[in-house]
This record gives structure tokens, sequence and C-alpha cells, in this order.
């Protein structure tokens, strides 16, 4: 990292972790799986023995409800889950994990023991919003006339 400033050298830093844990991602067949989609596909692999709805994973990964429909859309539309009638009450559907969706979320699993990611949800959103305040903060330092670096 040899750039002008630290933030700069913050930026290319984050940059270089990203593409590292893409690529280490990509060797566990994980990389469509970063973020709430690896959580959620965890959460629903932990408790297979219950019905869990939208609103539960809206619950467990504190996003709102219109976050948490359009997150599982995506996961059925990648062959994760599958929303099935519930035995308890017909009006409702419940989140089920497919094969290939239990697959991921043990290779999800095998990548955070690995790799020792965050274990829960709320870990991963304060790491997230600690990298989105930072990112925001070290752009509007350097670009405001306030804030100068100095290399001596």
């Amino acid at each position: 990292m040899h750039g002008k400033d630290p933030f700069s050298d913050f930026r290319e830093f984050i940059n270089t972790m990203e593409s590292r844990v893409q690529e280490l991602g990509k060797a566990y067949g994980v990389e469509h799986l970063a973020g709430p989609q690896g959580f959620a596909v965890r959460y629903l692999f932990e408790n297979q023995d219950k019905e869990i709805f939208i609103k539960d994973i809206e619950k467990k990964l504190s996003i709102s409800k219109s976050v948490a429909s359009n997150l599982v859309k995506r996961m059925e539309k990648n062959g994760f889950v599958e929303l099935v009638t519930s035995d308890k009450d017909k009006r409702y559907k419940y989140v089920h994990l497919t094969d290939l969706g239990e697959k991921k979320a043990q290779d999800v699993g095998y990548f955070c023991l690995e790799y020792r990611c965050p274990r829960d949800a709320n870990a991963f959103n304060v790491i997230c919003r600690l990298y989105g305040f930072c990112s925001g903060w070290f752009s509007s330092c350097q670009n405001s006339s306030k804030f100068y670096y100095s290399s001596s």
C-alpha cells in the first residue's frame, strides 16, 4: 500500500480484502452467499425442525420487512429456498431450504469455521455499518478542505 495519504491506503486495503474474500468464497462455492443470504441459509439450516417465516428472518437479521421479502425472493430465484404452506395455518407460508440450500448452508458453515466469520447476524451488521461509516467518513474527509494529511 503506497498511496499518497491514509485514505488511499485504507481504500486499497479494503479493496484488497474484498477481492481476497471473493476469491475464498468462490473456492468454497459460497460467492453468492455473502452477507444476508449466507446468514439466512445458515439460520434456516440450524432451525430445520421449525417453521421459519419471513418475519423470523427479518427479526434475526435485523432488517426491514421489504428487505427480508426481497432477500427470500432472491434466495428462491437462486434455488436455495422454497415457500411451503404451513401445516399449522394454511394462510401462511414458511421458508424451507431446498437440497441446494442445505448444501450451500453447509458450505457457508465450513467457510465460516475456516475463516472465523462473525457467527451471528448482529455482529455482521455491526461490521457492515462500521465499514459503511468509515467509507463515508473517509470520503467526506478526503473531499473536505478541513482535513489535511502531512507525510512529515
